[in-house]
């Protein structure tokens, strides 16, 4: 199979965006060539945070640090329940003050939905898995959260949103209104999550998990990338537009829609 998606040589972007969601994640890391020197990373930090209790009861944080390698995979849906339920944790950790802030509000049913969605796709960043092993027997279930430390969940969608919610691309007798009025459609990797555990942050993982979706979305012949951030998130704003040149997507909301929110995107592919 992606070996024949390889050969496609197909100007309806609808037809890749069909092709692409047949494969699996291992076959989308082997076509995109995302050799070892890519999912492998070694001698990675993790830093944990103690408390240790002083005799006037008062706290102490201390900051630990450990060496480990890491390995990342692609998934599809549906997660194995245990890491489906780290992403979760990791999500709400990092997500859920910002979603309160905001217009949306915080919607855990959402986010279940989004993650459990039939064309969800995801990569996961977890201890290699002879550490993890060690790890656990060393510390008796202790600290097992630190197992997946990082993921992202992305789709392979059309860039009319029309589309994807009605399906338009897989049923070529209905029509969307942008195909009626011929607007340029094309297609597109959202990036819907990209969330890295607090113990992980500031150790590259990030770029590193960006940049193998450009790749895969230039490999999968899509035309860019797009992801949503929440302006508040000026920490996340300043590693999009600056560290990874990402620019604001022409369908981002004007200033005077006043929404907390900008769509970001970023070019993988000529303009045919």
């Amino acid at each position: 199979m992606p070996d024949a998606f390889l050969k496609m040589n197909n100007e309806n972007d609808h037809d890749q965006i069909i092709e692409a969601n047949k494969l699996q994640g291992h076959e989308i890391i082997r076509l995109s060539g995302l050799n070892k020197n890519f999912t492998n990373l070694k001698n990675v930090r993790l830093i944990n945070q103690c408390q240790d209790i002083k005799y006037n009861n008062d706290q102490q944080h201390q900051l630990h640090e450990k060496v480990v390698n890491l390995t990342i995979q692609c998934h599809e849906t549906p997660l194995p329940n245990h890491i489906y339920s780290k992403c979760l944790d990791v999500f709400r950790t990092n997500m859920e003050a910002l979603y309160r802030n905001s217009n949306w509000g915080f919607d855990l049913h959402l986010k279940q939905e989004e993650l459990t969605h039939n064309q969800a796709r995801f990569l996961i960043v977890t201890i290699a898995k002879g550490e993890r092993e060690g790890h656990n027997a060393a510390h008796a279930g202790a600290d097992d959260e630190i197992d997946m430390l990082a993921f992202t969940h992305f789709r392979i969608e059309c860039s009319e949103n029309e589309c994807n919610e009605n399906g338009y691309y897989k049923n070529s007798t209905n029509k969307s209104k942008a195909q009626n009025d011929n607007i340029p459609h094309h297609g597109i990797l959202y990036v819907y999550e990209i969330q890295i555990h607090p113990k992980l942050q500031r150790n590259g993982i990030g770029k590193r998990l960006m940049n193998m979706m450009e790749i895969m979305a230039m490999k999968l012949k899509l035309r860019k990338v797009m992801l949503t951030v929440f302006k508040e998130n000026q920490n996340a704003m300043k590693f999009y537009k600056q560290k990874m040149k990402y620019e604001v997507d022409e369908t981002s909301p004007t200033a005077e829609e006043e929404e907390d929110y900008e769509i970001l995107s970023k070019a993988v592919q000529r303009r045919r």
